[in-house]
């Protein structure tokens, strides 16, 4: 017996139990057809810190549209899952939750920290996992991996260990950001600058011998007590008289050097600046150039350190209250002016990042940039040097080098834009921190012995040192930053550094769909560290997208208050609906907005997919067995052939769309059809075929056929973008006997409707049809009124007369006369003139309107209207009133009197037509 088709669609019964049998019949694994070419995706990782957002969902939409395009088009697929340790974004999650709890981490041993913090990856873990799942993605979940799991921890240190022995990661004392709350260093991505208000004290430096002063402008008065020198540029005249002198640091009176410097702006303050490597990364490197010392005032803590004496132990604000009392006292503050400048905050916390020298781990990445910029599609350099006014850059050979779209051996950015973000960054790169003060994360494989002080990296936990045999040796106590094992996501995910039979198969990987937040963060060093260790481009398209926005343009934020949990969207609309809206419009690179208004229309057009298919399967159950729905009959009617090419256009159109990545576009186009062609006009005109033949006792299974046909390759166009009302659908018409939808062929072109003349003719038909409706809603004629007869003049009467039922129906029209010349002289009445192509279609005006009738009800607005101006123009008459009334009131008054003048001259010219 059939399955009843219920009147509406409920996502909640269907959606969950299509993805477990997806799951259940391996519909997402790789094909065992080796022979296939391999298409290949690793999720972007999201962060084990609780529960997803809409910009997740975005981005795991776009990558599903894609492999299931893929997968339909019959590459062999993989598309890895996958979560990241994030490590201090859920240290610090951890903590807060402990803190809740009444527990310090302080209070706790590393091994006790790490149990919760796996114990909070394990929930929030699962709890993402499952949200990804209700949105429909086709990942194969036997291959999750996790960024910490023993095969990814197997590949950093390996990694490490590699760069460690070239000299290209190395320990040292160099000036690092530091987050005070979270007590750990940052890298320089890993720092947001915000713009706020500040200001900038103009502070006198004597000359040793007190005869004069070079006033220094600062905006950070309590690092002066760290200050080694006085920097100006080269060629300022204003200073020469003082380079190679020494100044006075007030209040410590420290004597330094007065020193010329290119990296002073001479235009900035007074163009003289205080020198504190210690605390600036700038004055950091003047430092090393002019080999001055360092003189550390600021705590890890945020505190003042004991070497600044009174003020030791001060947090920094009141450091700078008590040191700007003191320079005031001293009268050294020449003056104070207000500024707007940017603040380094923790990207996590958005405390105020200070800037230390500490004893870190770095990674050189001078040669690493290089090689990650030379992968880049040759194109992009081009381009990038030329918005540079370069002709182009000497270490690149363009001539030698060929390029095509999906090029594995070159990165291509789409849209191409973010690629200048790609090649600026690591053209001004610095070398990267890369050790954190944090317990949840890798451990830096380095140890150390207690007895002979020797340093020890290895791939493995040591037992003994590797120098003196000493059992006496402890691990370093610092992780490392999270970006250094997410970059070689793309190969650890395979198993590397073993050549596994998947690694062999779909590395490098095909596209990298992610924000344009992370470009830095993740994607170049996925390129630097993929390039470096297997010699090869991660991935040979990276789709840039951008981020969910809410209604009013705002980024989505828990201070804001406008997060919004996919979820609790799917469980209200359902993920087709989600999807749909998340996709439709949207174009690469670009911010959305996201609305209730839209999501209301999106589930609105996934109902109008799914009453469109009862009225079809109502029409058509009692023949579905013996209909041959995945073939086109030999004889078709008109209307047939015009469905047909339209379909074939819109298959060639939007694989063309989504080869080139765009899925807003191809969305719109499949919409379009659908609405349009499909729903508007080949099922209405179906309606009248069946419906007639019906009358003469056939059984016009051929249009039957078509209908049916036609709709499954919308059902396949769809799937992509609406997986589960297509999937629902498609087992529906196919009995089950077909497989899954998800698994058949993605529509190819047919070339057998393309140049059908037939076809054409249905065009012109609706042109007439769309002609008559909107005249007769201009005139307001009721939509149930038959009007009595039509004249169309053409001069190919033979093209549409086979067709005329389909105006006398959809027109509401009793007979339509054809002729090759209509004379007005010669027929009967006046007649309105609708002018449709090259022909002409003629109704008596007593058929549209009652002409008495319509020019009283004219007279009756033209009364009105006059009426109003005569109020309007007394108003604007009267001084008084004009003299009290509000300029917003009289200026709205005029208005109304000008348009109240243009209706009336509309009104009169209507009735004198009519008369």
């Amino acid at each position: 017996m059939k399955e009843e088709f219920l009147k509406s669609y409920n996502p909640k019964m269907v959606e969950e139990k299509i993805y477990d049998s997806w799951v259940k019949n391996g519909c997402f694994k790789q094909s065992k057809d080796k022979n296939k070419k391999a298409f290949s995706v690793v999720m972007p990782p999201p962060n084990v810190t609780g529960r997803l957002h809409m910009g997740h969902a975005l981005d795991n939409t776009i990558q599903d549209v894609l492999v299931r395009y893929k997968r339909m088009q019959g590459f062999n697929t993989l598309w890895i899952p996958g979560t990241d340790h994030s490590a201090l974004s859920t240290e610090c999650k951890v903590v807060n939750m402990l803190r809740e709890q009444g527990i310090r981490k302080e209070d706790l041993s590393r091994e006790e920290f790490l149990k919760h913090a796996f114990a909070w990856k394990e929930k929030y873990g699962n709890i993402i996992v499952n949200q990804v799942k209700r949105l429909g993605v086709s990942t194969d979940w036997d291959k999750i991996k996790f960024t910490m799991d023993p095969s990814c921890s197997e590949a950093v240190r390996k990694v490490f260990v590699d760069l460690y022995k070239e000299g290209l990661i190395y320990k040292g004392k160099r000036i690092i950001n530091w987050c005070p709350n979270c007590k750990t260093s940052l890298s320089d991505i890993e720092v947001d600058f915000c713009e706020q208000s500040g200001k900038l004290w103009y502070i006198k430096y004597y000359l040793e011998d007190g005869s004069d002063y070079i006033t220094v402008a600062t905006t950070r008065p309590e690092t002066l007590l760290g200050d080694v020198a006085v920097a100006v540029y080269p060629d300022d005249e204003r200073y020469k008289k003082f380079i190679g002198k020494k100044v006075l640091v007030p209040i410590v009176n420290r004597r330094v050097p007065v020193l010329t410097d290119s990296f002073v702006e001479k235009d900035y303050g007074t163009g003289a600046v205080k020198v504190t490597p210690a605390h600036d990364i700038n004055d950091f490197e003047v430092g090393e150039r002019h080999n001055l010392d360092i003189i550390s005032v600021i705590s890890k803590k945020g505190t003042m350190l004991e070497n600044t004496g009174k003020f030791a132990g001060l947090n920094l604000k009141e450091a700078r209250r008590e040191i700007l009392k003191d320079l005031d006292e001293k009268r050294l503050i020449l003056k104070v002016e207000d500024i707007t400048h940017n603040v380094g905050k923790c990207y996590r916390c958005c405390t105020d990042v200070e800037l230390l020298i500490s004893n870190q781990w770095f990674a050189k990445m001078e040669s690493l940039a290089k090689s990650a910029i030379d992968c880049l599609n040759p194109e992009h350099l081009k381009g990038y040097f030329k918005d540079k006014t370069e002709t182009e850059d000497p270490s690149v050979d363009f001539n030698e080098k060929s390029f095509s779209k999906g090029n594995k051996d070159f990165l291509t950015f789409f849209p191409e834009r973010f690629s200048k973000i790609y090649i600026n960054w690591l053209s001004n790169i610095r070398d990267w921190c890369i050790s954190r003060q944090i317990w949840w994360g890798h451990r830096i494989p380095a140890f150390y012995c207690k007895d002979c002080g020797e340093v020890t990296v290895s791939e493995k936990d040591l037992e003994c040192c590797a120098r003196c045999r000493s059992k006496n040796i402890y691990q370093d106590e610092d992780t490392l930053d999270t970006w250094f094992s997410s970059g070689l996501w793309p190969f650890s995910v395979f198993d590397w550094p073993e050549k596994t039979p998947d690694y062999n198969t779909f590395f490098p990987t095909s596209v990298l769909v992610t924000g344009y937040d992370i470009i830095f963060f993740w994607v170049a060093r996925m390129v630097m560290l993929s390039l470096k260790f297997t010699g090869k481009v991660p991935f040979s398209d990276v789709l840039i997208h951008g981020l969910v926005r809410d209604s009013q343009g705002r980024k989505m934020s828990k201070s804001l208050g406008n997060g919004i949990d996919p979820l609790d969207i799917i469980e209200k609309f359902g993920a087709d609906a989600l999807r749909f809206m998340l996709i439709l419009g949207s174009t690469l690179g670009n911010d959305i907005r996201f609305s209730e208004e839209k999501l209301i229309a999106s589930r609105n057009f996934v109902n109008k997919i799914y009453n469109s298919a009862r009225y079809i399967y109502l029409k058509v159950s009692e023949n579905l067995e013996s209909l041959d729905c995945k073939s086109i009959p030999k004889k078709l009617y008109q209307e047939d052939l015009w469905i047909l090419k339209k379909l074939n256009l819109v298959i060639k159109e939007v694989t063309n769309n989504l080869d080139n990545f765009e899925f807003g576009v191809a969305l719109f186009k499949i919409y379009e059809f659908f609405w349009d062609d499909f729903c508007d006009w080949y099922i209405e005109l179906s309606k009248i075929r069946l419906d007639d033949n019906a009358s003469k006792g056939t059984n016009c299974g051929n249009t039957k056929q078509i209908l049916v046909f036609v709709f499954l390759n919308i059902l396949k166009l769809f799937h992509p973008f609406t997986p589960f009302i297509t999937e629902n659908l498609w087992q529906r018409f196919t009995e089950n006997k077909s497989g899954f939808l998800m698994l058949s062929k993605f529509p190819e072109a047919f070339d057998s409707a393309d140049d059908s003349e037939c076809a054409n003719n249905i065009d012109i038909v609706i042109d007439i049809i769309k002609a008559i409706r909107k005249r007769r809603k201009d005139l307001n004629v009721p939509a149930g009124k038959i009007l009595k007869e039509i004249f169309i003049e053409t001069n190919n009467p033979e093209k549409i007369e086979s067709c005329l039922v389909f105006v006398k129906r959809l027109a509401r029209i009793s007979k339509v006369n054809l002729e090759k010349s209509f004379c007005l002289d010669r027929n009967r009445g006046q007649f309105n003139t609708i002018i449709v192509g090259n022909m002409k279609v003629f109704i008596e005006n007593t058929e549209l309107f009652n002409k008495e009738e319509e020019i009283l009800k004219l007279n009756k607005e033209l009364k009105e209207a006059e009426e109003e101006l005569e109020k309007a123009l007394n108003q604007l008459k009267n001084e008084g009133f004009l003299s009290k009334a509000p300029r917003n009131v009289v200026e709205k008054i005029k208005s109304t009197k000008e348009d109240l003048l243009v209706k009336i001259e509309k009104i009169k010219e209507s009735i004198l037509n009519l008369q």
